[in-house]
Order: structure tokens, then sequence, then C-alpha cells
């Protein structure tokens, strides 16, 4: 492996003149390692096994192989739920990452993820993910909804990823959250636009302390982005 392949500026002088070559084999990879890189969670467990090679230069990696994710679970810090019964099953080809099989358990529901996206360097592009959701539970802290639907990801090659789709969630109580400019969790919401239904359905209860308690129901659209959201519809 050349070390002149992960310098950046002797790869922009002449991004042919040197490249690795480098095979990564995983056996039995502990997913415990998440929990020592992220805050969030408390534990985590299963076992990561397959094969990589690692190709081109730091301006222009490739990576081919298949790597595969068996019952593992992931607990966090601010919920009761944790994340169950996860097998992933991920195809590398030069610059592409194939999903051939991602699900998950959280709650009474489950999680699939199928589709492909795109390898830039060390960035991911032209995403084209689909993600169905069977009374998922998805949130934090007091905001804990079930959700049902189907959300897509798709772009981010020359222009922002965009997440469509429609969920709705029923038969649970929601605390309005307070997202403002002035915290952390505003800088951490990811760069996308946003095309998504949200349908409020029976039995929802929206509480915020002792000053709201109230049943709606309902359809809302959310465009725009994450730090810029435009909302229509009505919710009654």
């Amino acid at each position: 492996m050349p070390l002149k392949a992960l310098s950046r500026q002797e790869m922009r002088k002449d991004p042919s003149s040197h490249q690795v070559a480098v095979v990564v084999k995983v056996e039995r990879a502990d997913l415990g390692l998440l929990a020592t890189m992220y805050n969030d969670i408390k534990a985590a467990r299963g076992e990561i096994d397959g094969q990589l090679t690692i190709g081109g230069n730091v301006l222009n990696f490739t990576l081919d192989g298949r790597l595969r994710l068996t019952d593992g679970q992931i607990e966090f810090r601010d919920s009761a739920v944790p994340l169950t019964a996860i097998n992933a099953d991920l195809v590398f080809a030069d610059k592409k990452i194939e999903v051939k099989n991602l699900r998950a358990v959280r709650g009474k529901g489950s999680l699939t993820v199928s589709g492909s996206c795109g390898l830039d360097s060390l960035s991911v592009k032209d995403f084209d993910l689909t993600t169905r959701l069977d009374n998922f539970v998805v949130g934090r802290g007091s905001l804990q909804l079930p959700l049902n639907g189907e959300l897509k990801l798709t772009g981010g090659d020359n222009r922002r990823p965009l997440l469509s789709g429609r969920f709705v969630f029923s038969d649970c109580s929601v605390e309005l959250p307070v997202l403002t400019l002035f915290s952390d969790e505003y800088y951490l919401l990811p760069a996308i636009d946003l095309d998504v239904d949200v349908e409020v359905g029976d039995r929802v209860c929206v509480t915020k302390s002792l000053l709201v308690d109230i049943q709606t129901r309902g359809l809302v659209h959310r465009g725009g982005n994450p730090q810029n959201p435009r909302n229509s519809g009505v919710l009654r």
C-alpha cells in the first residue's frame, strides 16, 4: 500500500500514479464497538462477517466485497425501546453499495430497507433507498411514535437527497417537541429536501406539560428541508 495514495496533495498532482490494494477480512466483528463511538448508544451486540477489497486512492476509493450483520441489537440511552433482530446484507461493487437485506425490529413493529447508493471518495451519493415501516417505533425520550408507511431517499449526486413518501401514526400520545435554532439538535439535522405526507390517525393525544391535552387527526405535508420546513395541511 503506497502511502502517497493516502495523500490528497500527491494524488492531486497525479491521480493515477499510486493505487492501494488492501483486502480486509471481517470475522465475527463485535457490533459493540458502536457504544464506544456514539454517546447516544448505551450498548450494542451482534456479529459482522465478510470481506472487502479497498482499491484506488484517497481521491477515488473503490470497495468490492460483502458484509453481513446477524442478529444485532442496539440499546439507546434515552429510550427504553431497543433495536433488536437487526440483520443486514450489504454488497459492495466498485462505487456502489447494494442493500440486499436490512431489517430491524423495534417495539412491536419492524423496518426493512432495500435499494442502493453510490460512493464518491469518502462520501455517499446517488441514493435509491426504500424504507418500509410496519408499526415501527421511532423517536426518543417522551416522543415515541409507532409508524406505518413507506419512505424513499433518492438523488444526492448533483442535488440534495430527497426524502419522500407517506407514513401514519395512531393510538399514541405525542408530546410537542421543542426545536429552536439555538439547540444542538438543529445543527445535527440532515442536509436533505423533504416531500413527506404525515397522517395523524385515530386516537392520537397531543400533550405539552399541563398546557395542552387534545385529541387530533388529519394530514400534514412537510416540504422544504429540516432547517427550513414548509408545512401545509389540516389537523382537527
